[in-house]
């Protein structure tokens, strides 16, 4: 697919930039409201440091590098840093220790594929409704632990693709273009036998498109806090440093061809919330839309 530079007729203004959401420190990067198709992002993984630990030896926080955005309703999707298993009969770390694929998304009840595994029948992913009595479903799914092919380490380079295939309907995928040669990474895959990182599909799931087909997409890395969502974020010597956007781009159709067009700063806003002084990242490059970014809450005097 080739990049457009050139001028879009008609595009649509640089977004106003909206209040920040509690309870997490992210960084996100938003596009315009326009007629996008979808987004592209490739990115070498982040290292991740989590201190935070409750009396179960489980994280209160975890790292998320996500996509997706607003059709009709708000998407999350993406990679979540998350336990893996590291026995051969089954056992599941309680620590978290790799990325693994997840997809957030508001739909209709009646289409919100609540349920759990089913390996039988190829369903390798738990999807759960967190809003079961809302007129709307408000859903977070999440690939089994099992298969560590998926499992994404620091390092890694990858690509993330998020698009409509067909209406009304998301797809997440991710593209391996280089396995990590971080040793923290090596090693971990050595000690539990995990397989080199393969490509992913996720299922399509439900996302409804609003009637004029405008949509808004973003890309986001964050910190976020179990049982604090909605709530000030607390401050943490947790980080996540090192995270390289190498090129992040919209996909638009353009005189009957879709092109791909940079996230840059001239269709975009940045929010780094709750706190500026928790965030280092690079001036957004123009013509690639890449930047680097590294998430210190220590530093934050909030």
């Amino acid at each position: 697919m080739k990049v457009y530079k050139d001028k879009i007729e008609n595009e649509a203004i640089k977004p106003i930039t909206p209040k920040c959401f509690h309870g997490a420190w992210y960084h996100k990067v938003f596009s315009s409201k326009d007629k996008w198709l979808g987004i592209e992002g490739t990115i070498v993984l982040p290292t991740v440091n989590l201190t935070r630990i409750d009396e179960n030896n489980r994280y209160l926080e975890t790292s998320s590098i996500y996509m997706g955005g607003q059709a009709k309703y708000e998407s999350d999707v993406g990679l979540a840093y998350m336990n893996a298993q590291i026995s051969n009969d089954g056992e599941i770390s309680t620590l978290n220790t790799c990325f693994r694929p997840f997809w957030r998304y508001i739909t209709d009840s009646k289409e919100n594929d609540a349920g759990g595994y089913n390996y039988e029948t190829g369903r390798n992913y738990s999807s759960t409704n967190l809003t079961p009595n809302a007129t709307t479903s408000n859903c977070y799914a999440m690939y089994s632990p099992k298969f560590s092919e998926y499992y994404y380490l620091p390092g890694d380079k990858i690509k993330i693709i998020i698009t409509y295939p067909k209406k009304d309907y998301m797809q997440l995928k991710i593209e391996v273009l280089e396995v990590s040669n971080d040793i923290n990474s090596i090693n971990l895959r050595k000690k539990y036998n995990w397989k080199d990182p393969q490509n992913f599909k996720s299922p399509l799931f439900s996302s409804p498109e609003s009637d004029d087909s405008i949509k808004e997409f973003k890309r986001v890395n964050a910190i976020d806090q179990r049982h604090n969502e909605g709530l000030p974020a607390i401050n943490t010597k947790s980080s996540v440093e090192n995270a390289k956007w190498e090129s992040v781009y919209l996909y638009r159709e353009i005189k009957g061809q879709v092109y791909k067009v940079p996230l840059n700063n001239l269709r975009s806003a940045t929010m780094n919330c709750p706190d500026l002084e928790a965030f280092e990242y690079s001036e957004i490059a123009n013509n690639t839309g890449g930047s680097t970014i590294n998430i210190y809450p220590h530093k934050s005097a909030k």
